[in-house]
């Protein structure tokens, strides 16, 4: 871990426990990611509220397509893991994820659609430094859906990328193993 103290749920601040105790009631733990920055509770309520617009504004299978491709390309295996679990309870199954992770979105026998295919082709430029083309990649989120999508796109993968960064500071471990470790399938 980290020197930055994790604080527990009772010791948040009153804004932030208001603000991801529905979460903390639903999991049964308050994450690490959470418990570790807390000390900044304002900025950590803006972070949680942008991820919600992104993902709200995408739906589930798009938000869960860049939250795993980006996890799985930079090995956090902390949100991983807890995106493999939401993926499985949006009912967009094992085998679903399994295709995400491969990270292969031109793969013959892949599930992912045209668009998240595209979202997915999108996250994996835009993590690879030596390429230029992310500008080209978003254009084709564009032609397969449109521009408020796109930009949901390009906004929550810089989020998931600035969650892995700030995980691997912090030296998280995963909260849950992963689906294909505990054979969870959503129930």
């Amino acid at each position: 871990m980290t020197a930055i103290r994790p604080l527990d749920f009772d010791q948040l601040d009153a804004g932030l426990r208001a603000a991801v105790s529905a979460r903390y009631e639903r999991l049964g733990y308050l994450g690490d990611f959470y418990r570790h920055l807390a000390h900044q509770p304002h900025a950590l309520i803006a972070f949680d509220t942008f991820t919600e617009a992104c993902k709200a504004a995408l739906g589930p299978p798009l938000a869960e397509t860049i939250a795993l491709t980006v996890a799985s390309a930079l090995d956090n295996a902390y949100e991983r893991h807890q995106h493999e679990r939401l993926a499985v309870r949006y009912g967009l199954g094992r085998e679903w994820v399994a295709d995400v992770e491969r990270l292969d979105p031109d793969a013959a026998d892949t599930l992912l659609d045209d668009t998240q295919r595209a979202v997915q082709r999108f996250a994996l430029s835009a993590l690879d430094v030596q390429t230029t083309t992310s500008a080209t990649r978003l254009d084709d989120v564009v032609r397969v859906s449109d521009e408020p999508t796109a930009a949901a796109v390009a906004l929550l993968t810089g989020r998931f990328v600035a969650h892995a960064l700030i995980s691997r500071a912090l030296r998280l471990q995963p909260a849950v193993p992963s689906i294909f470790e505990d054979g969870f399938d959503g129930s």
